[in-house]
């Protein structure tokens, strides 16, 4: 699974139009003025929702998985590096976790990778991930 989104995060920081990265990422559907929504071609992942600016350069990359337990916290953190807990707007909030960014060599941005926790799960590197965010940002 982990692979799967260092290579999302790949995509992500390479790609220039957001309409062909949902197209490399599976069955795609526009949502909204910019957005699409993907059913991915990796099962494994869930659906996709993909963010892109007015121009169609894409933003981020939502990634809701498809089953509780598909993901805990100790892989993203084996995968790129250490965690810190966001603080929360509310109490309501679930719990949600920033990693170190993905810098690919030569790519035109990095990517920050964010995990949602179910909303009272204890944040540990043994809690399990809700949602992916996968947030471009230019160099």
């Amino acid at each position: 699974m982990v692979h799967l989104i260092r290579t999302m995060a790949s995509q992500l920081a390479n790609a220039t139009s957001a309409r062909d990265l949902a197209n490399e990422l599976g069955s795609a559907t526009p949502a909204g003025d910019t957005g699409f929504t993907v059913r991915s071609n990796e099962l494994r992942l869930g659906q996709l929702r993909l963010a892109a600016d007015p121009n169609g350069v894409p933003l981020q990359i939502e990634v809701m998985l498809p089953s509780r337990g598909a993901l805990r916290v100790l892989e993203l953190k084996n995968a790129f590096g250490a965690w810190k807990e966001i603080p929360k707007v509310s109490w309501t909030s679930p719990p949600n976790l920033a990693f170190p960014w993905v810098d690919e060599k030569g790519a035109p941005a990095t990517v920050a990778v964010f995990a949602r926790l179910s909303l009272g799960s204890p944040v540990s590197d043994a809690a399990l991930v809700e949602a992916l965010l996968l947030r471009r940002d230019a160099r």
